[in-house]
């Protein structure tokens, strides 16, 4: 038998208690107590767990994933000792309770082991909706990205949520598509876009699917769905066109970082609009991703893994030398979130077609933006360095290839993002018709 590994409180909308109630201003919520073993089987510990609050309307836009994660833990917990018995005696009861339950499921395992473990909270797809759906401005100042509205994958329907930024001063110049990146979604570019908004371009970023609002029970949180990164692709397509008939006198540009710029490349070997621009945000050549992940810790979980060599704070320094902007992101419910290893390797898998960019558009402006220290273009920036060359050498020719000493992974979350949004918006308005 597998040894106990962590405690797992699982959360979804008890849509039986939600029947004939406001939900507005009431939330209802069943929690499922589990204990996951090293080989990955859960154990069930507890299945009547729950609660409900109420609140002003809309009550999501007040919940938080810190706020939810906590009130599961302590539904899960000891109760409130009756009269004449301590808090201690409570909670030795309670893991004593469940450690007899998970011994009779044939775990072997003690009250003060069990207490001991980590104890992690997920939330079903309807939850990150809901919460992804209210979110405010992350920095606080009052904005934000906007309700996000949906279109309908042309790949297997799922709704793709998307977010549009249109402060605009005088006449729009142009309109710019976001593509965002792995365990990560749209409204985290909230500063970047204000800042085109500023300089005069409409934005819109789209939740990739299975990101953020853009999940469902086929395509939950981490994963692509059942066909794969030729969906993803086909999203891509189908938010550009729906952005070139919106503003159809209006130059299309698009910002594609890490996966979303993976991404940008496969479509642009199709173009499904024609781009007046399209910036690549840390990116890399695919077949040289390959080899970057070859060379990754094996002993480290997911995106954790390119932290080797940068301080250990939190795993995720790679991203950012602003501790800040790392924090926040470790905060985010919506990031750093498991994905499915289908997702990294479809993407691999088209490595053979992005290597042969010779369809793309001679004439098509490409911007690539990297920090030299961001594990995810190999060392130095070589592998941004290779694919600027790379389409340089399939007859584009207007190729300019950036890369900002120390810099890491997120430039625009970066200490030196306002002279990279800075190098951007120049970039685009010099890239305007006319």
């Amino acid at each position: 038998m597998d040894a106990p590994r962590r405690l797992v409180t699982s959360l979804r909308i008890d849509e039986g208690a939600e029947a004939g109630r406001d939900t507005d201003r009431e939330v209802s919520i069943a929690a499922l107590l589990e204990v996951e073993l090293a080989g990955g089987r859960r154990v069930v510990l507890l299945d009547d767990r729950g609660w409900s609050s109420s609140g002003p309307s809309p009550i999501w836009s007040y919940e938080t994933w810190e706020s939810l994660a906590g009130t599961a833990r302590t539904v899960v917990g000891p109760d409130e000792p009756p009269e004449g018995r301590s808090r201690e005696d409570e909670a030795a009861l309670h893991w004593a309770s469940l450690a007899a339950t998970a011994r009779a499921q044939g775990v072997p395992v003690e009250a003060a082991e069990l207490a001991g473990l980590a104890h992690d909270v997920e939330a079903a797809a309807e939850i990150h909706r809901r919460l992804a759906r209210t979110r405010r401005d992350p920095d606080g100042s009052g904005q934000d990205a906007g309700m996000p509205t949906t279109f309908a994958s042309p790949a297997d329907g799922l709704a793709i949520a998307t977010y549009t930024w249109d402060d605009v001063p005088g006449d729009p110049v142009g309109v710019v598509q976001v593509v965002h990146g792995l365990a990560e979604h749209g409204p985290r570019y909230d500063r970047f876009a204000r800042a085109l908004n500023a300089a005069g371009f409409l934005v819109s970023a789209a939740d990739n699917r299975g990101h953020g609002a853009s999940v469902s029970d086929d395509v939950p949180l981490g994963s692509f769905g059942a066909a794969g990164v030729d969906e993803f692709v086909a999203d891509i397509g189908a938010h550009a066109r729906s952005l070139a008939d919106q503003h159809p006198d209006l130059p299309l540009f698009a910002f594609g970082h890490s996966l979303g710029s993976m991404g940008m490349q496969l479509v642009l070997l199709d173009e499904p609009v024609r781009y007046a621009g399209v910036v690549l945000s840390g990116s890399t050549t695919l077949d040289g991703l390959g080899e970057v992940l070859a060379g990754l810790p094996a002993d480290q979980p997911g995106l954790a893994a390119f932290n080797a060599g940068f301080e250990p704070r939190t795993g995720f320094e790679w991203l950012s030398r602003d501790a800040a902007e790392v924090d926040s992101y470790m905060a985010d419910p919506l990031c750093g979130f498991p994905t499915e290893e289908a997702i990294i390797g479809g993407v691999l898998g088209q490595a053979g077609r992005a290597a042969d960019p010779s369809t793309v558009r001679a004439d098509l402006p490409l911007l690539l933006v990297s920090g030299d220290r961001d594990p995810v273009g190999g060392r130095g920036g070589a592998n941004v360095t290779s694919l600027g060359d790379r389409y340089r050498a399939a007859g584009l020719t207007d190729v300019t290839t950036t890369l900002y000493p120390e810099a890491r992974h997120e430039l625009v979350n970066e200490t030196n993002r306002d002279a990279v949004t800075a190098d951007v918006v120049d970039w685009l308005r010099a890239h305007l018709p006319g």
